[in-house]
């Protein structure tokens, strides 16, 4: 049983910074690298309701980001407290980035790279930590 969760997901968006590549702000190679959001839930069982019910959210938020930038990365993590009987453990499953473009279907990268993903990393059941 999940008690409590959150699903965030990491945003790098590559947003050059303008000016001479050789002066000093070539160190700082992007702009507004990495935006990043969360959902959180205290009140689901399954963690696999918790994904998909999360869906239109997280896309919503990717949509937006993407509205700003034509191309971006995305990384999505859940962490989750998982008791059975007296055990508790606490899980934290990461996904790998995934560059996404504004012609990118987002529906199938949700379904396959976060639900997917999450659910290979282990969330079928209370296994591992």
């Amino acid at each position: 049983m999940l008690c409590a969760n959150v699903l965030s997901a990491r945003v790098a968006v590559a947003s050059r910074v303008s000016g001479d590549s050789r002066g000093p702000k070539s160190r700082t190679a992007f702009d507004k690298c990495v935006l990043t959001g969360a959902i959180i839930n205290s009140n689901y069982i399954e963690p696999l309701r918790f994904i998909e019910d999360a869906r239109s959210t997280v896309l919503d938020r990717v949509r937006d980001v993407m509205g700003r930038y034509n191309s971006v990365k995305v990384n999505t993590t859940l962490k989750g407290e998982f008791v059975a009987g007296d055990k508790v453990a606490v899980k934290t499953i990461a996904t790998k980035n995934h560059p996404l473009l504004i012609t990118s279907d987002l529906r199938e990268w949700y379904n396959r790279y976060v639900i997917d993903a999450i659910l290979a990393g282990g969330v079928g059941g209370v296994s591992g930590t």
